[in-house]
């Protein structure tokens, strides 16, 4: 699953990657999509279940609302997930926008 995390709007869900689609269904694949205008600084998290699996989703936005630098957020989430029992690979990626 991937959780996206928008933290200005204090928001998240959960949908199905792309990936995970694809590999269970070969003739169709069936793709949520979601249109936005994101706001300068929201905060996108795109992560396996490995994360989304070990980890609530008030857990991960506490991490995500209170360490500084994206690179400390990922490794976080990810010593989280392992401390947990780390059942599956954990894969963490997080991006900020900006308009320019």
């Amino acid at each position: 699953m991937v959780i996206q995390a928008l933290l200005k709007r204090n928001t998240y869900y959960d949908s199905i990657t792309l990936m995970s689609v694809i590999q269970h269904v070969k003739d169709t694949v069936e793709v949520d999509i979601s249109n936005f205008e994101p706001r300068e600084n929201d905060l996108f998290l795109l992560c396996s279940d490995g994360l989304s699996g070990m980890a609530s989703g008030a857990q991960i936005y506490e991490v995500l609302s209170q360490v500084d630098g994206l690179e400390r957020a990922c490794d976080r989430l990810i010593q989280m997930a392992n401390g947990a029992g780390g059942n599956d690979n954990v894969t963490c990626v997080l991006a900020r926008y900006h308009r320019n």
